[in-house]
């Protein structure tokens, strides 16, 4: 696929539980970095004694329709959950509505 994995985008799956690492994955080939930033500092969350380091902001582009569409439901969830975190607020809103009422496995 040509992913570059020093690229620090892939630092982001430590963001996340091991299992959904695959769908992870995916997400993260979806987003492009477009600025010199990437995301800021992390801070550490335990999950069910797994532990992941959640960036304070990020700062990539969100990806195109397109993209956000070719994704299946739970990636789409991963995705929003990421730009949860975006350094624009109303980013960070429309993506916290698309997924305030999901009900997963994973919860």
């Amino acid at each position: 696929m040509g992913e570059n994995l020093s690229d620090k985008k892939y630092d982001l799956l430590n963001a996340f539980p091991t299992e959904l690492e695959d769908d992870v994955f995916t997400v993260l080939n979806k987003i492009i970095k477009t600025s010199d930033l990437d995301f800021s500092n992390c801070f550490e969350v335990d999950l069910c004694k797994s532990k992941m380091m959640i960036p304070e902001r990020i700062y990539y582009d969100e990806p195109s329709i397109l993209e956000f569409n070719s994704l299946t439901e739970r990636q789409k969830v991963i995705l929003s959950c990421l730009f949860t975190r975006h350094h624009n607020g109303f980013i960070r809103e429309d993506n916290l509505k698309k997924i305030v009422h999901q009900s997963n496995d994973y919860n």
